[in-house]
């Protein structure tokens, strides 16, 4: 899980980046989805990396919910 938490929150990290540079009206790079592209993948994968394995292990220690009562 921490590798599949690190890829799509670095991933989630370059689309944030990608509208901070829309909203600041950042300069263009060339080939790249903005110039610092990196520092918020880097923020993202290591967000994702810690939070899926934690939201993955809280979700198998809770109880099963109750069954619904038969009528």
């Amino acid at each position: 899980m921490v590798w599949i938490g690190a890829f799509s929150g670095g991933m989630v990290g370059v689309l944030v980046s990608k509208g901070v540079a829309f909203f600041a009206r950042a300069p263009k790079c060339d080939g790249i989805p903005t110039c610092d592209w990196y520092i918020y993948a880097g923020v993202g994968a290591a967000i994702g990396a810690l939070s899926l394995p934690w939201l993955v292990v809280s979700a198998l220690r809770r109880a099963p919910a109750p069954a619904a009562p038969k009528s």
